[in-house]
């Protein structure tokens, strides 16, 4: 089985004053197509500084992550940042849509800055197949916090990545939205690619092929 994602030994430490904060340590992991891997932990555990890691954000001190083959943090930034734009997408806690556009405007974005042609329709696809072809004209503070996190799920998808990586992405909503944008997320991603999510929710890891708990620094399969 070929691994979409192949993370290997990776450590991130960050230096305070006379102190050496060990954030993650030796974490290895590897993700294959049409896999799903929730990673629990309790606040502080570094795992949103993990995915940072992973989709390139954020450069480790030490080991490697490899998309398709291709390590992330051997390439120059310009190649680091391709990959990242067509191969990662990404999901936040809070939405991060451009309040003075539109749902299809924040979805067309990511192909827009990538100078794509003929992206429209394809917005318009991922927006009815998040439940909001009838939203698309509507700017995000016309919206719910359930309909602006499918907005961005919709355009972390514009790009058709083979990962998304997703941190806290219900974190802000309540237990029927959580649901809801939970069932958009998993079924998008079972067609094609893989899914990482970090959350502090059983409930939502449990919807994942495997569970993940980062303490102390290391990961460790449930």
């Amino acid at each position: 089985m070929n691994d979409l994602m192949h993370v290997q030994g990776i450590a991130k430490v960050y230096q305070k004053a006379h102190d050496q904060v060990d954030v993650i340590e030796d974490v290895h992991l590897r993700i294959a197509n049409r896999e799903s891997i929730a990673i629990m932990g309790e606040s502080g555990a570094g795992k949103s500084t993990l995915l940072q890691v992973m989709g390139g954000l954020l450069s480790p001190s030490k080991g490697k992550v490899l998309v398709d083959g291709v390590s992330l943090y051997d390439v120059r930034d310009a190649q680091r940042a391709q990959i990242r734009n067509q191969k990662i997408g990404f999901v936040f806690q809070f939405h991060y849509l451009l309040p003075e556009f539109t749902a299809l405007e924040n979805v067309c974005m990511p192909a827009r800055i990538a100078r794509l042609h003929g992206y429209e329709e394809k917005a318009k696809t991922l927006l009815t197949q998040v439940g909001l072809e009838h939203r698309l004209t509507h700017k995000p503070s016309e919206l719910s916090g359930g309909e602006q996190q499918r907005v961005a799920i919709a355009r972390a998808l514009m790009m058709q990545p083979s990962i998304l990586l997703a941190d806290e992405p219900t974190g802000n909503l309540d237990q029927k939205t959580s649901d809801q944008v939970a069932q958009v997320l998993f079924s998008l991603m079972q067609e094609k690619g893989a899914l990482v999510l970090v959350t502090h929710s059983m409930r939502l890891a449990e919807k994942a092929d495997k569970v993940y708990r980062l303490t102390k620094g290391e990961l460790v399969l449930e």
